[in-house]
């Protein structure tokens, strides 16, 4: 399973990540933020707001604790996000 590349999203994108690849969220406009649900139970998800690939651990990225939702400051249109075989969601708001 490749990694996903959604663009043209409008609003709102459920998906589900292939283990380690990082998936990437392409919206049309531009959101003032968005909110990210991690709906593992066990698995972290690690996200960054302005197109920057994460990576596990790393610095200036935002982190969403297993089974929660985090609200996340916008920089751009682009959300990209890692973890381990996590479903999520990722909502555009303003």
């Amino acid at each position: 399973m490749a990694a996903n590349t959604e663009t043209d999203v409008i609003r709102s994108r459920r998906l589900t990540l292939d283990t380690t690849l990082v998936d990437s969220i392409t919206f049309l406009q531009a959101w003032s933020e968005v909110v990210v649900t991690n709906e593992d139970a066990a698995e972290i998800l690690t996200v960054t707001n302005n197109g920057v690939t994460p990576t596990a651990g790393g610095d200036d990225m935002f982190y969403v604790p297993p089974s929660s939702s985090l609200v996340i400051p916008m920089d751009g249109q682009v959300v990209k996000v890692i973890g381990s075989g996590n479903v999520y969601s990722v909502t555009g708001r303003n």
